[in-house]
């Protein structure tokens, strides 16, 4: 139900999007639009997946509610502001840099390339998923 409703979702901000950029908005038809829709639509579908591994592992909707807000919105913000730039490697990595890695049309400091950050996000929905099963089947067996 989620992959259709991200779908329509994604597809109307793209055309709503179109229509209300001046004169030079792109095509639906252009790759790039095709691209960032559909990393719209895998974004919100892995953060929902992660939402559930996490309510799986902790048993509870308000905690995997806070910590997937706490992740994707909140950690990032706080890694770039307290490490070092140096550290600046690994906020490109975390989920919410690697879903930015899917959207965005050109080159961007601090973001990683379209597939490279596709397949980051991607191991990260695996990995979390994969530690849920691990929790599941340990702990309710």
């Amino acid at each position: 139900m989620l992959l259709p409703a991200a779908l329509v979702a994604a597809v109307a901000a793209a055309v709503l999007g179109t229509r209300l950029l001046p004169g030079g908005a792109p095509a639906l038809t252009d790759p790039t639009v095709i691209r960032v829709v559909l990393g719209s639509v895998a974004y919100l579908v892995g953060i929902a997946l992660i939402g559930l591994a996490l309510g799986v592992m902790l048993r509870s909707t308000a905690g995997a509610v806070a910590a997937v807000l706490g992740a994707v919105m909140i950690l990032p913000a706080i890694l770039g502001t307290v490490l070092a730039d140096s550290w600046s490697r690994v906020i490109e990595v975390l989920p919410s840099s690697a879903g930015d890695a899917l959207v965005t049309t050109g080159h961007v400091d601090g973001v990683l390339a379209p597939l490279l950050g596709g397949a980051d996000f991607v191991a990260w929905v695996a990995m979390v998923l994969a530690l849920a099963a691990v929790s599941l089947t340990r702990r309710d067996a």
